[in-house]
């Protein structure tokens, strides 16, 4: 399993901190700091949401890049209620399976 500071460092470069910090939900990107420096520990949930928004960011990064992969988490996606895809990962924790389907239609089809 890969460490939070790898699934971190992997994340800001394509997503950016506040938006980490958003999916995590957590109020201030110096949390996440202090999980890297091993000052506290992400909860299981939180640890959950991270990874998903990981595997889903690094898909979508490797068709469209990191500002379309920026815009596409936060804009809102008719296959997820219309729901921004950072949101949907929030509230589900990270555990709904239909967000790999979304990524992967939106990276092949457009």
């Amino acid at each position: 399993m890969r460490t939070f500071a790898e699934i971190y460092g992997e994340l800001r470069g394509i997503l950016g901190a506040k938006l980490l910090a958003y999916i995590a939900g957590v109020s201030a990107t110096s949390i996440l700091q202090d999980w890297i420096d091993g000052k506290s520990e992400p909860t299981p949930t939180q640890a959950k949401r991270l990874e998903t928004a990981q595997k889903v960011a690094s898909g979508v990064h490797r068709s469209h890049g990191s500002k379309l992969t920026q815009l596409w988490f936060q804009g809102t996606e008719e296959l997820l209620g219309d729901r921004a895809p950072a949101r949907f990962i929030l509230e589900t924790d990270g555990a709904d399976e239909r967000i790999f389907d979304v990524a992967h239609d939106f990276s092949f089809n457009h």
